[in-house]
């Protein structure tokens, strides 16, 4: 890793080996990798630079690390210091040795903002661009003789996701009661072709605007929730909700005469099979708000937005939100530099959403708005463009179900940002999920693209779940590290693996360990490591090198080169995480892991165990995997010798 000090000096080396003669305004553009690196940007302390003619923009983020040699190995502080001191963000290796190898080569592209001005260094890609390219030393970092890994999107969404606590969101909407009445149907009813639910339980959720509020209470938000509730025993369960989520229920205005918005949902299920919905009921009153209760709504709201960082606007068309009380809030907040996302009802006339700072709105809804159709990516572009302009929102996001959202900004940003394939459930509360991440992301100082794609994952989480159940921050961390691991392979350098195993523990996670050659894979190896993994939640092997194993069996040894090996157990289900390690035992790395679970085979006795002694006195224990007769590297060595000399 990078000493913080040298990352100033470096940055202005890039300058230097860029920019020539009058060229003085160099952009550290964007990177990509066949990974999902995503936008990335060179990040330096401009005050370091040592040539005041030259300007860069978005020197911010550091979304890149140098590693010392092709096998990653480490160098430098520790981490903390380096968060602490802003000089890194995002510090996890992408599929390493790939990129060292070429299979996966990220690029870096160094913008010259004067045309015709040709770089010192790169090859060049078009009028006044460079490009530096994996696997040989980019070019313009040549003299610190270090290699470039570009980071996944994945790991930028993690670390946002751990600064999302603490915002205060004011959201003012269409609060609602959802109950859920549950039961089994077995048979048709003798009055009616119709099916007989023999009730079992009932649920009570907040829906409407309360579901986004129980979106970003579950997320850590501190919230201040502003609508109208009945006189009605349903506005008390209402109250009582949004109270037990943590959020301050004093701007929910009673209105006597005006009933609690209430949705019935009747669900049942025959032969344990999953719950399916029957049928609905609505018990609402969807006329605007009288004027004395409109005037209460934008009191109780213009209070709460003093120490709050987004005002939230959730608009189902129940009267909350009439163009009065809409362009009023805007103003408001906008007189205080309070952004302010939008979450419109389904109307033709978006008019009294002008001046928010974003709109984020579904496909239906988005060509209903505009009178244009959105299904593909250019549909969608001329609909958010045509929303930009109307509205004057820096903003607009278009949710597109199962193929994602798509993004357009005020600065020209136009992007398809895609979703995972999901198991969906229910899609009941998605749209939700995406305002209330959205809010927070904004809050924590996310950028639109990164504030878009987590909003894009949360709602990807929420499909997978029955009704509306908000998701949590250790949910998508959890999602995020799978999406990772998927995209970056398995093997990790000790400093990252560190990194991702702190996030597993923070969640619960039971660390296990195992190591060894595994230098010819059967199915042995294959019943250890799954007996391995069900000692815990996440199982790290740790792998010896070849010059490791030809020190300890022999120059003969190994037969399969560490790359093959480890790209074999790559393919294994049960490990998670695999790691390189040259010494003669893994001693160093057990104390660094220190992990739950020791484990290695039943042929040893535990004080044998490298690391035992150090495992138990941290609390953990060593398990002894059984074995299987006749499953061993060597067995299979000497068939292989036995077969060929016959």
């Amino acid at each position: 890793m990078s000493n913080p000090q040298l990352v100033p000096v470096i940055a202005q080396s890039a300058v230097s080996a860029c920019a020539s003669g009058s060229s003085r305004d160099v952009e550290f553009g964007r990177g990509q990798s066949s990974v999902g690196a995503g936008p990335v940007t060179v990040g330096f302390d401009r005050s370091k630079m040592s040539d005041p003619d030259v300007t860069v923009q978005n020197p911010a983020e550091t979304l890149l690390e140098t590693q010392k040699d092709p096998i990653g190995t480490s160098s430098g502080p520790p981490l903390d210091p380096l968060f602490a001191e802003g000089k890194f963000r995002n510090l996890l290796f992408c599929k390493r040795l790939s990129i060292l190898e070429g299979e996966r080569s990220p690029f870096l592209h160094f913008q010259n903002s004067v045309p015709g001005h040709a770089g010192r260094s790169g090859r060049g890609v078009g009028q006044g661009r460079w490009r530096c390219s994996g696997p040989a030393r980019a070019s313009a970092l040549h003299s610190f003789n270090r290699w470039i890994t570009i980071v996944p999107m994945s790991t930028r969404l993690i670390e946002l996701v751990e600064r999302l606590a603490e915002s205060t969101i004011v959201l003012v909407g269409d609060f609602m009661l959802d109950r859920y009445l549950f039961g089994r149907t077995e048979r048709i009813s003798p009055e009616a072709p119709i099916p007989v639910l023999r009730f079992t339980r009932e649920e009570h959720r907040l829906g409407g605007a309360g579901f986004v509020l129980a979106g970003l209470a579950t997320l850590g938000a501190k919230v201040r929730a502003v609508g109208v509730v009945g006189d009605d025993a349903c506005g008390e369960k209402v109250r009582a909700h949004v109270a037990a989520l943590g959020a301050d229920a004093s701007g929910l205005v009673r209105v006597p005469g005006r009933p609690t918005v209430e949705k019935t949902r009747l669900l049942g299920s025959s032969e344990d099979r999953s719950h399916q919905q029957m049928l609905r009921l609505d018990v609402e009153e969807s006329r605007p708000l009288d004027e004395p209760s409109s005037r209460e709504i934008v009191s109780r709201a213009e209070k709460f937005l003093d120490g709050c960082s987004v005002l939230c606007l959730e608009d189902y068309d129940k009267g909350a939100l009439p163009a009065s009380v809409c362009q009023r809030l805007i103003e408001i907040a906008r007189a205080r530099n309070v952004p302010v996302l939008i979450d419109p009802a389904r109307l033709n006339d978006y008019a009294k959403y002008a001046g928010a700072t974003a709109i984020k709105l579904n496909r239906p809804e988005a060509e209903r708005a505009t009178g244009l159709p959105a299904r593909t990516s250019e549909e969608c572009e001329r609909a958010a463009g045509r929303l930009l302009t109307s509205l004057d929102v820096e903003a607009v996001l278009i949710t597109l179900n199962d193929r994602g959202c798509f993004l357009a900004t005020r600065d020209g940003a136009r992007q398809l940002l895609p979703s995972r394939p999901r198991q969906v459930a229910d899609a009941t509360g998605a749209g939700d999920m995406v305002l209330a991440t959205l809010c927070l992301a904004r809050a924590a100082g996310a950028d639109w693209h990164d504030a878009a794609a987590l909003a894009n994952v949360a709602a990807g989480l929420e499909v997978e779940k029955l009704g509306c159940v908000p998701i949590t921050r250790q949910e998508i961390i959890h999602d995020l590290m799978t999406e990772g691991t998927e995209h970056a392979g398995k093997e990790r350098s000790l400093t990252h693996l560190l990194l991702e195993l702190a996030r597993h523990r923070a969640q619960g996670r039971k660390i296990v360990f195992t190591n060894g050659c595994f230098d010819l894979i059967h199915l042995g190896h294959v019943k250890y490591f799954q007996w391995a993994r069900r000692q815990g939640d996440v199982l790290v092997v740790g792998v010896n090198t070849d010059q490791g194993i030809s020190r300890l069996k022999g120059p003969n040894r190994p037969i399969v080169g560490e790359a093959d090996r480890i790209g074999v157990l790559e393919e294994l289900q049960s490990i998670d995480y695999l790691i390189r390690f040259d010494e003669d035992t893994p001693l160093e790395l057990i104390r660094a892991i220190k992990p739950e679970v020791l484990v290695k085979g039943a042929d040893y006795k535990k004080q044998d165990v490298v690391g035992w002694d150090f495992v138990e006195g941290h609390g953990g224990r060593v398990g002894l995997a059984p074995l299987i007769d006749g499953k061993s590297t060597s067995s299979v060595i000497r068939r292989i010798l036995e077969t060929h000399e016959r």
